[in-house]
């Protein structure tokens, strides 16, 4: 009777995995890209670990700046400076990273007179 009390443990566990398809791999998307790169620190050329990454969509030349707010999208670089971007819309985007410790491109630099 022992023997048989410790089948039960592999057939439940066998039946969750194979109902459970929340893991299972999705099919990319063939209308979307995905941006890929590697981020590397100027002063010292070394990779940026743990940097932001952002991409903002360039505005159209027709559309008025207080109409189209810029669509963006974003990650974090590895360990190696790596990073992508999955199901990215078609068009045209201005990459740039930041990183603790050095200058933002999103902020004016202050220049004293």
């Amino acid at each position: 009777m022992t023997r048989w009390r410790w089948l039960w443990i592999p057939a439940c566990a066998s039946l969750f995995a194979c109902g459970c398809d929340k893991h299972s791999a999705k099919k990319p998307d063939a209308t979307k890209g995905a941006v890929t790169g590697v981020v590397i620190c100027a002063d010292t050329g070394k990779p940026a670990r743990f940097a932001t990454v952002n991409l903002v969509s360039v505005p159209k030349k027709d559309a008025k700046t207080d109409e189209q707010t810029p669509d963006t999208e974003g990650t974090t670089t590895d360990l190696d400076g790596r990073f992508r971007l999955e199901a990215v819309e078609p068009g045209q985007y201005l990459a740039y990273a930041t990183l603790e410790g050095y200058l933002d491109p999103e902020r004016p630099r202050f220049c004293p007179a």
